[in-house]
């Protein structure tokens, strides 16, 4: 007759999804965007689960891109996130092999690795500028704490020190 039937009751079975979120308002520590070449960069940040839901062991990539777009990608794994859990992330990423400008892209929970509510909020990119070493390193020769010139005749038990200068 085309008329729907009428339910008495109905019974939806839901099983949640956990839901992680970066979370730099809580701990976000260690980023400037101008760092001297061969400094480190220390970055220190939050990260929490939002839902009633435990995550196993998370997925966490991190790629520094350099100015002429040569990526270095690190995957590694973190402790499992109960439920409502707030947990840290430390990165540390030497720039000795940076020159110019740079990006940081990090992410928890990479191309879908677990099952989540939502993954917009699982990224952050930032953008720095790593100076280059533009002045050679300064060595300071002494004998006996004097400089010597070219021709002068020392003790044969002369201390000599030898002092080597860079700002990196």
């Amino acid at each position: 007759d085309r008329s729907p039937t009428q339910l008495q009751y109905w019974r939806v079975f839901y099983d949640g999804r956990p839901d992680v979120a970066l979370d730099p308002a809580t701990d976000f520590e260690g980023l400037g965007d101008t760092l001297s070449s061969g400094a480190q960069i220390n970055l220190e940040i939050a990260y929490e689960n939002l839902t009633n839901y435990s995550m196993d062991s998370l997925l966490i990539r991190y790629t520094i891109r350099d100015q002429n777009n040569v990526e270095d990608e690190h995957l590694l794994r973190t402790a499992p996130l109960s439920a409502k859990q707030q947990d840290s992330f430390t990165l540390q990423v030497d720039t000795k092999s940076i020159e110019g400008g740079g990006n940081l892209f990090f992410e928890i929970n990479p191309d879908k690795d677990q099952i989540e509510s939502t993954y917009f909020n699982n990224n952050l990119s930032w953008d720095f500028y790593i100076d280059g070493d533009d002045k050679g390193p300064v060595l300071d020769v002494t004998f006996d704490g004097m400089p010597i010139l070219d021709g002068d005749i020392i003790s044969p038990e002369t201390l000599i020190l030898i002092q080597l200068k860079d700002e990196n």
